[in-house]
């Protein structure tokens, strides 16, 4: 069973992307703790497209969508910008204590969803970008 969630690109939507996701993923029967971290992971990611992508447009829209696949939980977060594209396996994790030390504002969510995720793929199809992320799930409720 897949499902998906569409929701415009306003920030104020990440609260209904958080609870969306934190809910689908009781559904499944993910442990708690680990369903927090990929809430957060989802969370950042769906964040980063609606302020980088879209300027936090409200007539634009994402789409994501969750199911399970064996043990493994994918994700896949669905937005139109024929304009723009970020390849996530391109990104080149910058030195955390250089981010520190600037009092950077911003730059450790990718390397927080690289650490929690297994996987991340991100391709173009068409006008749309895809990011697809996987997760091994061990523990249950």
């Amino acid at each position: 069973m897949i499902n998906t969630i569409q929701v415009a690109c306003d920030k104020h939507n990440l609260q209904q992307l958080r609870q969306f996701v934190a809910d689908r993923l009781h559904d499944f029967a993910v442990a708690p703790a680990e369903a927090d971290m990929l809430v957060l992971a989802m969370d950042e990611v769906c964040a980063n497209i609606m302020v980088h992508s879209h300027q936090c447009n409200p007539s634009d829209n994402l789409e994501l969508s969750i199911w399970l696949e064996g043990t493994r939980l994918i994700f896949e977060v669905q937005d139109y910008a024929p304009d723009c594209y970020f390849d996530p396996a391109n990104y080149k994790v910058p030195d955390i204590l250089q981010i520190i030390a600037e009092k950077r504002n911003g730059g450790m969510g990718l390397i927080l969803v690289k650490k929690i995720m297994d996987e991340m793929q991100a391709e173009k199809r068409g006008a749309y970008n895809v990011y697809k992320f996987a997760k091994n799930i061990t523990a249950v409720l």
